[in-house]
């Protein structure tokens, strides 16, 4: 059976992941509006022959328009994950402070249970003096 704190940091690790693999997306797709933007602006200065030429262009503006608005949607996932892994995070370290407050509770119950025997001990010893001197004070 997996602790709370288990599944958080499985939730962090695989959101980690995820989110790694989304910032190289994003890598990849702008290296990729790079190349486009550069191969626009050279077709845009070499091209001076009318409606092929304005076609080009159009298609390669739709194909930049199209990388962006995918590179703002990873942006977005990438926000959003970071968020998500805070989240995770803070739970975990609550997780882990509570494991420790457990601990120190565990801890000072096993003291005060050792505390509680000897004390009892000592009311069984004080109980059987007192039978003692009670018994002897019968025989005075």
């Amino acid at each position: 059976m997996k602790t709370n704190g288990e599944d958080l940091l499985n939730k962090y690790n695989k959101l980690a992941s995820e989110n790694a693999q989304l910032r190289s997306g994003l890598a990849e797709l702008q290296f990729i509006a790079s190349i486009k933007d550069k191969e626009y602006q050279l077709q845009k200065l070499n091209n001076t022959a009318g409606n092929e030429a304005v076609s080009a262009f159009d298609n390669r503006g739709a194909e930049l328009e199209i990388l962006q608005d995918c590179i703002n949607n990873l942006q977005q996932q990438r926000a959003g994950a970071a968020n998500r892994e805070e989240v995770y995070l803070n739970s975990l370290n609550i997780s882990v402070r509570e494991r420790h407050q457990f601990q120190d509770l565990q801890q000072q119950y096993l003291c005060l249970q050792t505390q509680f025997a000897d004390l009892k001990c000592q009311l069984e010893a004080v109980t059987a003096h007192n039978f003692l001197l009670q018994q002897q004070n019968a025989q005075l």
